[in-house]
């Protein structure tokens, strides 16, 4: 099953910029829009990064947002949980982003296989470090 709902999205390249706008004709709330936020975000840095321009700003648009009846109970629990804590992703490295996003790829591709992958090799500790740094503000030693 994918979240990913039908969308147009535009980039616009304004002098050093690159902003995205993403209009969707109809979002599940509680999954879809969360995931398609990500995704789109994800999509708009990764060009970005790929022209060597700055992120300019982000639009997400919906002609319909609902909840599913199915998902009432889950949304419910949700939202007992009262406030959530925001935390930042890491920006990108400056630079070209593909040849790390391939081997990505690849290796998620080589897992789902049920093949032995070399996480060693793929420099995510350094990843992880730098997510964990973005969350607590301390440097890993």
């Amino acid at each position: 099953m994918t979240f990913l709902a039908p969308a147009r999205c535009n980039s616009l390249f304004e002098k050093i910029r690159c902003k995205w706008s993403c209009t969707c004709d109809q979002t599940m709330t509680f999954l879809g829009l969360p995931h398609d936020v990500f995704a789109f975000t994800f999509i708009q840095e990764l060009i970005a990064r790929s022209l060597g321009l700055k992120l300019g700003s982000y639009k997400h648009m919906a002609g319909s947002l609902h909840i599913y009846d199915a998902d009432k109970e889950k949304v419910r629990t949700f939202l007992k949980e009262a406030y959530q804590s925001r935390i930042l992703m890491p920006r990108m490295p400056p630079g070209d982003p593909w040849p790390n996003l391939k081997k990505l790829i690849r290796a998620e591709a080589r897992i789902r296989q049920g093949s032995p992958v070399q996480i060693d090799r793929l420099d995510i500790p350094e990843l992880l470090g730098r997510f964990d740094e973005s969350v607590t503000g301390i440097r890993a030693e």
